[in-house]
């Protein structure tokens, strides 16, 4: 099982932070309904496993509106993608 997991993290390609930030942001900016975000944050986080993502997203938003939840799809479907770079 560890050899399987090691290959699916291998299989990911390398992004940036800035990369990341900019494909969530175009995302976002597609959904009318998210207009109160205004900014994505890459930071690395430590991995306990291969498999597991290496990187997590915070959001800037206007006012007094949250984030909004459905927003998590999307960064799990990019965090099963994309792996942070370590530079």
């Amino acid at each position: 099982m560890e050899a399987q997991e090691a290959e699916v993290a291998m299989r990911k390609q390398l992004k940036t932070n800035t990369e990341l930030e900019s494909m969530i942001m175009d995302r976002v900016r597609k959904n009318a309904d998210w207009w109160h975000v205004k900014g994505a944050i890459v930071t690395p986080i430590q991995r306990s496993a291969p498999y597991l993502p290496n990187w997590d997203a915070t959001f800037v938003v206007d006012g007094a509106a949250l984030r909004p939840s459905e927003i998590h799809y999307l960064v799990a479907a990019l965090q099963n993608q994309y792996d942070l770079t370590g530079d």
